[in-house]
């Protein structure tokens, strides 16, 4: 991970939840930024991004949406993973500006999961791809 952008809280709160979780060493080992709430900065990040070669693919369940296990990944993707609210999800616009929308598969009839648990999930999944690429020093 090389940097994490948060649009849920203002940079006073995100500075409070890193200080007190050590939320994934953010601000030890990586930079953050926040969008505080500005949908405006978050297409602005996303538009930069892209430019930079990351893909964008917006986690979150639509009539669109593919399962994260068809998500191409590469050794070489640079990829920024777009987060929805708990109770919102990805707004239309950030939708509308990633690459793709991907989602989780679930059995049943529930169809969502907090967002610390989604973003571990797709996280670990994406990782998991990346691995393929990596030689054992063995």
């Amino acid at each position: 991970m090389e940097a994490f952008y948060s649009g849920a809280f203002s940079r006073r709160e995100t500075d409070q939840f890193v200080d007190y979780t050590g939320y994934l060493f953010v601000g030890q080992y990586i930079p953050y930024d926040i969008c505080d709430y500005a949908v405006s900065y978050a297409l602005a990040v996303v538009e930069r991004l892209k430019a930079a070669g990351y893909s964008i693919p917006s986690l979150e369940i639509t009539t669109a949406s593919k399962d994260i296990e068809v998500l191409s990944v590469t050794q070489d993707d640079k990829i920024c993973l777009i987060l929805g609210s708990e109770n919102q999800g990805v707004g239309q616009q950030l939708l509308d500006a990633s690459g793709e929308t991907i989602h989780i598969p679930m059995l049943g009839i529930n169809s969502s999961v907090n967002v610390a648990t989604a973003c571990a999930i797709a996280t670990y999944e994406i990782t998991r791809r990346f691995g393929k690429f990596l030689v054992d020093p063995r």
